[in-house]
């Protein structure tokens, strides 16, 4: 009912790898709340290409590893970029309310709710799957608007306080070192 789309990458872009300056996203970009762009596989998808509009990510579209160790991770990309493309292991969730993408991603990547969620419904003994009927199944509780942004605030706060420590950490090891 959130999701205006559900769509992965391309299975046969192979012959367009490594050439080419559009950014193809692999799992391992996929990082829990936002999106590491620093491994950057290229990819040089012909225009006109059926599979290029579909798997183009935008602002607000929610990313989620679907294949391999990282199974359930989930991003949202809240800056623009041009020129990205999901890959096969990794689904593109656009929702109908962009706006609402902040508090989905929060509840996604929420131990005791979007991940339990996954953990549960990942199948695959070796290399870990999640379906597109799996990640329909989330369920996502939606509390009024205004609560909403109250839990993106209230979360943004304690990730700022986490990345703030992070950096202290690393200043006091640089500095005990």
């Amino acid at each position: 009912q959130l999701l205006a789309e559900l769509t992965s990458g391309s299975r046969d872009w192979a012959p367009y790898y490594d050439r080419g300056t559009s950014v193809f996203v692999m799992a391992q970009n996929v990082r829990p709340w936002r999106p590491d762009f620093a491994f950057k596989q290229f990819v040089d998808p012909p225009i006109g290409h059926r599979d290029r509009a579909r798997s183009e990510i935008r602002v607000d579209d929610l990313l989620t590893t679907i294949v391999g160790a990282n199974t359930g991770q989930v991003c949202r990309v809240a800056e623009p970029v041009e020129s990205h493309f999901v890959c096969q292991s990794v689904a593109l969730m656009r929702l109908v309310v962009p706006a609402m993408s902040e508090y989905v991603n929060a509840v996604l990547n929420s131990e005791g709710h979007g991940q339990r969620q996954f953990r549960e419904m990942n199948y695959g003994a070796g290399r870990p799957h999640l379906s597109f009927e799996q990640l329909e199944s989330v369920l996502v509780p939606l509390p009024p608007l205004s609560e909403q942004a109250q839990v993106v605030e209230m979360v943004g706060n304690v990730l700022l306080a986490c990345e703030r420590t992070d950096t202290q950490l690393e200043t006091m090891l640089k500095q005990s070192t």
